[in-house]
């Protein structure tokens, strides 16, 4: 896939900045980096990563007995506020998607977004027999980007599994777990 590889970038610059930043509880804290504005930080970042880091940081700010306190903080920010697609964007989605301009499906389609959030949007709209509704549209290129994010995701775990102390019991476990389930030849 074009510009995988400075995904893959993207995506592992992220993960090496947090990776020591006090954001789970039972990290030890003097390994944690002092700064003071990081919690925010780390949300604008998984804002900037798109809709998959998003959803992490949306489960995140649900788990308090994981996520330490400033984190959950800042963390509460990003379950309400995701920026709306451009009209355009999701006017050009329904014309893909059901084959017709919006205002030939619908008999009216508010192109100002009732929600936003990090997978689709909510859009008014009244049905051609007169029923006021809501029409759900995800943003556009969503499975996609979630395919090759959560890809890039596995194969850094993988790494970090194979190369660090940390993730080496983990990987262990894993291979010896694929032996014992190998078939005896």
């Amino acid at each position: 896939m074009p510009g995988s590889l400075s995904r893959y970038a993207q995506i592992l610059r992220f993960v090496l900045r947090y990776r020591r930043a006090g954001i789970f509880r039972q990290e030890d804290a003097s390994q944690a980096a002092p700064v003071v504005d990081r919690p925010e930080r780390f949300v604008a970042d998984l804002e900037r990563l798109g809709p998959a880091f998003i959803k992490l940081g949306q489960a995140l700010s649900g788990r308090p007995d994981l996520v330490s306190a400033s984190y959950l903080s800042a963390l509460e920010k990003i379950q309400n506020d995701v920026d709306a697609v451009p009209v355009e964007a999701i006017r050009e989605t329904i014309r893909h998607e059901l084959g017709a301009e919006p205002e030939q499906v619908f008999l009216r389609f508010d192109g100002q977004p009732l929600a936003a959030g990090s997978l689709a949007q909510v859009h008014a709209v009244t049905l051609r027999d007169g029923t006021d509704a809501a029409v759900k549209v995800r943003r556009p290129g969503i499975e996609q980007r979630i395919r090759t994010d959560l890809d890039i995701l596995e194969r850094i775990a993988h790494g970090f599994q194979r190369h660090t102390a940390m993730g080496a019991p983990l990987w262990r476990g894993a291979v010896d777990r694929r032996v014992a389930q190998k078939p005896a030849q």
